[in-house]
């Protein structure tokens, strides 16, 4: 047997009482479930399903021979009789239960109420449970006898049961050792069933329960559950009756007014709900596959999430609203058939009809109320009360028009602001219910350029372009049903900055509801929302700079695109060299980039030097412009970056006197300095003026040939220095070698000569 349990999400009313008319008895439902539970104390009862159930609130019965519960020393009690049971909802139904020779009474520790209380016999001997006034009809009956083992040992009972002439059985559970709630229930073990009994009205059903090899009979439950066999009757609308306390979105009544066709099935839905906070809640009002498409309301709609749809309200009060509901529609041979759910809580008339000389309605989860056929029309009536679920058939009619799709959507759009544009990433999730579509449209904003689209089984694709909009229109192969992806990539400029601007998603066309998620991101600048229609911000869960969740079209932000100020530090190595018609300088620059990238460097030329070189990774060209030079780089800088530049300077002239001034890094947030003075040979330099240098001694880590160093912390310094050629300095040495011959005198010197300071050109001897 199916287990049917509605899942009620929050809601905080509930169905307290029915009225019905005083003549009319259970007969008149469709379905009934009768729990009984065999105790002895009736302070304790429980509550909910086991292995079969209605709902997780269903009531259960007590059936105790000692009130209000058994003690020590009270005398036995055998026989007892509980009269005026009440079914699973709590309606009272004539029925009573009669209970002989069972005056035990013990408990069990599983964790359920009823499986943990029972009744037992004595001496061995059989218990009999009489069931007295049930309608006519076919049932059910799931039965409990398992006693966990103490001096006895484990019990379980051999179940038999007789109805009018029938005999069932015997059955019996192996109770299955240290079974506990948190486990499923299972046939054959917990409790048996004896299924599709027929039970004639005023004729009593008998069940005997039989000892095991345990030697006890026991009983801890009984459940029994009508197959909706016996007639219906007239059934009176349910009266909802409100539970006080605090609340937030409570859903009074939903009334569906339905046309079952050939291919579809659609319901004007009517909500009346009622909100108690002024912050935007929601509740469960649909669940199945179906589609919804809603009239405008300020302050209530209808959102989907899948296969579920949530009424959200925005505004305290009392709210009616209007939606049109679509079921998927399902064929079974001659049948269609079609399936979705309400909330249990939710109590309203349901009402359908379907055309054709012969249709036929059938409907499950309803109580029906009224039933009328003419010659081209089948309707039926009634009221949702146990059952969450709503399960509609129709029979075939060959004469209907063809459905057309219903197709809803959920887009997913990512932006991100870049110093030259904006780039959109949107995805859009098509829902295609009741007929497969040829193509697809989708509406691109005016300033926006399609870069890439992407999607299965796509054709072709082409843009057709008005005044305030482009339209793509995606052709497919193959008609597309049930579930389509389209990825859809644009970008617009952005001509500079500061700038505001509106930012749109691409949306799809023709959708009867549309849900959706947005996400901001900026890179290499900063991004400010300042307004926003149409959305509403939540928690961006670690990616992007905000997020947003969709709630109308049409929907756009207003955000303000600023440039990001990076941040510079340099450090410069300026490396001189003094020589006899030329000043060459070598500067080493060591750049920190922080909070965004550059793209370019400029940096003022110290007077007189002339750029001659550029080098570094990432260099894409450099250039001379009005005493400044200007470096481009093909990725940006972001981080550590080293660069080496040379400069030269032209001078004949001595003595002479050098301005050394720093390159200066436009735009840096802080600059540090060494400077190295080196000469050629035969020339003098010597500093005459500094200004914001700290000289650093020969001692502490000076190179080997810079005559000068400096060291400084400030962008503002001067170094001027005094370059001389020295006088050369020549010693000599001579030898003269004489040598005398017979007729000949004869002789050579040899001349050594030490240069020192400066070279000269000749000797003269």
């Amino acid at each position: 047997m199916k287990k049917f349990i509605p899942a009620v999400q929050g809601s905080l009313f509930r169905l307290l009482q029915i009225c019905v008319f005083s003549m009319i008895c259970m007969v008149g439902y469709g379905q009934l479930l009768i729990n009984i539970d065999f105790s002895s104390d009736t302070t304790i009862r429980k509550v909910g399903t086991a292995a079969v159930g209605l709902s997780t609130n269903d009531y259960w019965n007590i059936h105790s021979h000692y009130i209000p519960k058994y003690l020590p020393g009270m005398p036995l009690v055998s026989n007892a009789v509980t009269s005026q049971l009440k079914t699973s909802d709590g309606l009272p139904i004539n029925v009573s239960v009669v209970v002989s020779n069972a005056p035990g009474a013990w408990r069990n520790s599983t964790g359920d109420e009823m499986f943990d209380s029972y009744i037992y016999a004595s001496n061995g001997s059989n218990i009999t449970v009489t069931i007295i006034g049930l309608p006519s009809g076919k049932y059910h009956f799931y039965l409990y006898g398992y006693a966990e083992p103490d001096v006895n040992g484990e019990q379980n009972t051999i179940f038999k049961l007789i109805s009018n002439t029938n005999q069932f059985g015997p059955l019996k559970g192996s109770g299955f050792r240290n079974w506990k709630l948190s486990q499923s229930w299972s046939e054959g073990k917990q409790f048996v069933v004896f299924k599709d009994v027929p039970v004639v009205e005023g004729t009593p059903v008998n069940i005997i329960c039989e000892p095991e090899a345990g030697g006890i009979a026991v009983i801890n439950g009984l459940q029994i559950l009508s197959l909706g066999t016996a007639p219906p009757l007239p059934v009176a609308k349910p009266e909802m009756v409100t539970v006080t306390g605090i609340t937030n979105l409570v859903i009074h009544e939903v009334s569906l007014d339905g046309v079952l066709n050939a291919g579809s099935a659609n319901y004007l839905a009517t909500i009346k709900a009622e909100s108690f906070v002024t912050n935007e809640v929601s509740e469960l009002l649909f669940e199945g596959e179906a589609a919804v498409e809603q009239n405008t309301n300020d302050h209530c709609r209808v959102v989907g999430d899948g296969s579920k749809f949530y009424l959200l309200a925005d505004r305290p009060g009392k709210h009616i609203i209007q939606v049109r509901l679509f079921t998927k529609v399902k064929q079974d041979r001659e049948w269609l058939f079609t399936e979705f759910g309400i909330p249990r809580t939710v109590v309203g008339l349901v009402k359908v009809r379907t055309s054709g000389k012969d249709s036929e309605i059938r409907a499950t989860g309803l109580a029906v109320s009224r039933t009328e056929k003419s010659n081209d029309e089948t309707l039926i009536e009634g009221y949702t009360i146990s059952n969450e679920r709503i399960g509609l058939r129709w029979s075939v009619l060959p004469a209907m028009s063809p459905a057309e799709a219903v197709v809803t959507a959920d887009t997913t759009g990512f932006i991100k602001a870049t110093p030259i544009g904006l780039r959109y990433s949107t995805k859009i999730t098509h829902f295609i219910r009741k007929t497969p579509v040829n193509e697809l449209s989708i509406e691109i904003p005016k300033d926006q350029s399609v870069i890439k689209l992407e999607g299965p089984q796509i054709r072709d694709w082409y843009i057709k372009t008005n005044l305030t909009a482009n339209k793509v229109t995606i052709i497919f192969l193959n008609p597309v049903q049930n579930e389509c992806t389209i990825t859809v990539e644009t970008e617009s400029k952005i001509s500079s900055l500061p700038a505001l601007q509106k930012l749109s998603l691409p949306s799809p066309i023709n959708v009867a509801q549309e849900t959706g998620f947005l996400i901001l991101d900026c890179e290499d600048v900063q991004l400010s929302v300042e307004d926003a229609f149409g959305v509403r911000q939540v928690n961006t869960s670690g990616q992007g700079k905000y997020a947003f969740r969709m709630v109308s079209r049409p929907l756009f932000i207003n955000a303000r695109v600023s440039a990001l100020v990076p941040s510079v530090k340099a450090h410069s190595s300026l490396d001189f060299r003094i020589e006899d018609t030329r000043v060459q300088m070598s500067c080493f620059l060591d750049l920190s980039v922080e909070k965004t990238r550059i793209y370019n460097l400029v940096i003022d030329i110290p007077a007189g030097f002339n750029p001659t070189s550029v080098r570094g990774d990432g260099m894409a060209d450099w250039k001379v412009n009005n005493r400044r030079l200007e470096i481009e780089f093909t990725g940006g800088i972001f981080g550590k970056k080293e660069l080496e530049i040379g400069f030269e300077k032209i001078d004949r002239t001595f003595p002479r006197t050098i301005l050394v001034t720093p390159i200066r890094l436009q735009n840096a947030e802080r600059e540090s300095f060494d400077v190295k003075i080196s000469a050629a040979p035969g020339i003098e330099v010597k500093p005459s003026r500094i200004v914001s240098l700290r000289e650093r001694p020969t001692f502490v880590n000076r190179k080997p040939g810079y005559f000068l160093e400096y060291t400084s912390t400030q962008p503002e310094w001067e170094l001027e220095i005094i370059c001389q050629q020295l006088v050369p300095k020549i010693d000599s040495e001579i030898i003269n070698i004489v040598t005398i011959g017979d007729d000949i005198v004869g002789g050579s010197a040899i001349l050594r000569y030490s240069i020192a300071n400066q070279g000269i050109q000749q000797f003269t001897v």
